[in-house]
């Protein structure tokens, strides 16, 4: 219930967030006036849709970032969305990304992830 999730942000003065978009995207429409004492916010799961990121262009604390988190990838690549569009993923420090088998046509390519990840 998103009115239930906004309830509890505010009431715990939640400063660090990490939602999927379409829960980000519920959470808030003006987030610098609505939610400023948020710090942090993290997207992961689907592609943060740059509407909803900017949103939070204008807030005067928060940090948006975007992480591609999958039982593969777990935390290994990251993206500035509210950088210029199109966002690209990089890998986060201490991780390689590489692409195994590329495909052509437009399918999805076989991809991996190594290295030694920063504890967190």
């Amino acid at each position: 219930d998103p009115l239930q999730l906004r309830r509890a942000v505010e009431a715990e003065r939640v400063d660090v967030i990490g939602l999927v978009p379409d829960q980000l995207a519920l959470l808030a429409q003006a987030p610098a006036a609505e939610l400023p004492w948020v710090r942090l916010v993290l997207s992961w799961a689907d592609r943060l849709p740059p509407h909803v990121a900017r949103r939070w262009a204008d807030h005067p604390r928060a940090r948006l970032k975007e992480l591609l988190i999958a039982t593969e990838y777990w935390l290994s690549l990251c993206a500035e969305p509210l950088g210029p569009e199109p966002a690209v993923a990089r890998a986060v420090c201490g991780a390689r990304a590489v692409v195994l088998r590329p495909l052509g046509g437009g399918e999805s390519s076989e991809r991996g992830a190594e290295g030694a990840l920063p504890a967190l």
